[in-house]
This record gives structure tokens, sequence and C-alpha cells, in this order.
């Protein structure tokens, strides 16, 4: 039988770091505040769904963590596409050699948010 708690903390972070790439897209993308403002209502429902889901076992926690992870990889794609060649270059360097900027975000958030992230405030690590 799986540890509950761990599978609730690893769906959980999943998502927050969804939900943190999406918040970054959409204060460095998009310029129109209302239109912002729905994307982010928006990421915040499908994070909720994505939660739901699994709570009520229509989705086990690899499948949800996998999920978010999916969407989050999908985000910063989206964002990586929008950027200049030289911010590209500069982001993958950065990404071999130190925190990747979710992670970042999410220790950030972590003094505003309750949940895994406010409870660890040590900086995270690369795995």
């Amino acid at each position: 039988m799986p540890d509950t708690q761990q599978s609730d903390f690893e769906v959980q972070a999943a998502i927050q770091q969804m939900q943190a790439a999406a918040n970054n897209v959409a204060v460095r993308l998009v310029t129109s505040a209302s239109v912002r403002a729905r994307y982010i209502v928006e990421v915040r429902e499908m994070s909720d769904a994505l939660w739901g889901a699994y709570k009520a076992g229509e989705l086990s926690a690899a499948n949800a963590a996998k999920a978010a992870n999916e969407a989050r990889n999908t985000i910063l794609e989206m964002a990586r596409n929008n950027d200049l060649d030289f911010g590209r270059a500069y982001a993958r360097s950065l990404k071999r050699s130190g925190l990747e900027l979710d992670q970042v975000i999410l220790y950030i958030m972590g003094s505003r948010a309750s949940g895994p992230a406010s409870t660890n405030r040590a900086w995270p690590r690369r795995s």
C-alpha cells in the first residue's frame, strides 16, 4: 500500500510547479491584464481538477503528477519559444549548472502558500 502522505506531497508539488511555471509565463508574456487574470484562473481550475481527480481515486498519484509535469513542460516550452535566442541559450546554461526557474519560484512562493512549499524554506537541491 503506497504512503498516502508521500503521494499527496508528490502530487501537490507537481501541481505547484505547474502553477509556478504558468504564473511566470502569464506575467512575462501576457500583456492584457484581463487575459492574464483569466489564464491564471484557468490554470488554477486545471490544478483543482487534477487534485480532485487524484483525491477521488480517478487518477493515481503517479498519473496526476505526470499530467501536471507534462502541462508544466508544455507551458515552459511555449515560454522558451517566445524568448530570444540569447535568452534560450542562457536559460539552458543555467539549467545545466543550477536551480531551475520553477524551483526558485516555488521557493519564493513558499512564503505565501500553505502546504509543502511553506514547510521547507531551505533552497531546493537539484536531483
